[in-house]
């Protein structure tokens, strides 16, 4: 799936980052991102390490884009649903929700959400 990914945004490749680990496991180093993308990730739907490890790899300003999608999820009401409990979740852990939706996809409902590390102020001197 990585290396599909990889093809399909190669002309990005320069931008973008691919890996296929746990979140708590990943070698980052000291790298810092400005987008971070996760799809069925289950460890980021509550607070713990992994949702701590992405919100210290964020800038300031920085976005997590989440995307769900459980099996049963056949009204837009489920999604929804999921959808403001992880926003409340998230916001309790000091992200800003900037968006939220749930979307038929044909097979059942999606869930995505997009986060904001908050943007630190500059302090005059």
């Amino acid at each position: 799936m990585i290396e599909m990914a990889q093809r399909r945004n190669q002309i990005h490749a320069h931008k973008a980052r691919f890996i296929a680990t746990t979140v708590e496991e990943a070698d980052l180093a000291d790298e810092i991102y400005g987008k971070v993308f996760a799809v069925h990730v289950a460890a980021l739907h509550k607070p713990g390490k992994a949702l701590d490890t992405v919100r210290r790899r964020l800038a300031p300003g920085g976005r997590l884009y989440l995307f769900s999608q459980a099996p049963g999820w056949n009204e837009a009401d489920h999604a929804e649903g999921f959808g403001a409990e992880l926003g409340s979740m998230l916001e309790d852990a000091g992200f800003e929700i900037e968006e939220t939706l749930a979307k038929d996809l044909g097979r059942g409902f999606v869930a995505a959400l997009v986060a904001r590390t908050p943007v630190v102020a500059r302090t005059s001197r």
